[in-house]
């Protein structure tokens, strides 16, 4: 989280003032999955779980699908 709490406020400047709105969206738009990304690496890493499982599991979540 120390990353996210890093990582996102730069992009969102630096795309904001490179690029303007757009510039901003797209720093927020690119940051967030890979910020994500880590996270959800942690927790699988955390609960030992293989993350063929994990995705499975979540994939409802993902899809939109119940």
């Amino acid at each position: 989280m120390i990353a996210a709490a890093v990582v996102m406020p730069a992009s969102f400047y630096v795309g904001g003032q490179r690029w303007g709105t757009v510039g901003s969206r797209d720093g927020l738009c690119v940051m967030d999955p890979l910020i994500a990304s880590m996270l959800y690496w942690r927790c699988v890493l955390q609960d030992r779980a293989v993350p063929r499982a994990y995705l499975a599991a979540r994939w409802p979540a993902f899809s939109g699908r119940s």
